[in-house]
């Protein structure tokens, strides 16, 4: 019999089910940018099936924020800011982190330019240390990381 689409390779685990935004929500580390992502309206676009990398800051990272900054960037005047600070961190291609490589420029959803560097030996995106990395959705693939990257 024909192997389908949804049916996995021989040795290779199923494709995971779970959308970006719906890890996002789930992942306990990312409960804030999850808020953001929704407070943005970005949820749709990152439910489809187009390929994304998103470098999502930890909570850690999003409460290191300047006190007020995310209080601001909700309010209505401000969604704009939001939504190109967001989506300053997703990439429109599925970046595994072993292929990240110095040097590289990776061009984001909101048009800006994400730099991978090397910092004490280890490789950073925009001066951000990603900590858990390569994490799987069905569309795509999730990096978590130290600080929130700015335009």
């Amino acid at each position: 019999m024909p192997e389908t689409a949804q049916s996995p390779t021989p040795g290779r685990p199923p494709p995971p089910a779970q959308s970006l935004t719906e890890i996002l929500a789930e992942t306990d580390d990312l409960t804030m940018f999850a808020s953001l992502v929704s407070a943005a309206n970005l949820t749709a676009a990152l439910d489809e099936d187009a390929p994304f990398t998103v470098f999502a800051p930890s909570n850690d990272a999003v409460a290191a924020l300047p006190v007020g900054t995310i209080e601001d960037l909700l309010t209505p005047e401000r969604n704009n800011e939001l939504v190109a600070l967001l989506s300053h961190h997703i990439v429109p291609a599925r970046l595994a982190s072993s292929e990240l490589r110095r040097g590289q420029a990776l061009r984001t959803l909101g048009g800006t330019t994400l730099r991978v560097r090397t910092l004490n030996g280890q490789l950073t995106v925009d001066g951000a240390s990603l900590g858990t990395t390569d994490v799987e959705a069905r569309n795509g693939l999730l990096h978590i990381t130290d600080r929130v990257l700015t335009p």
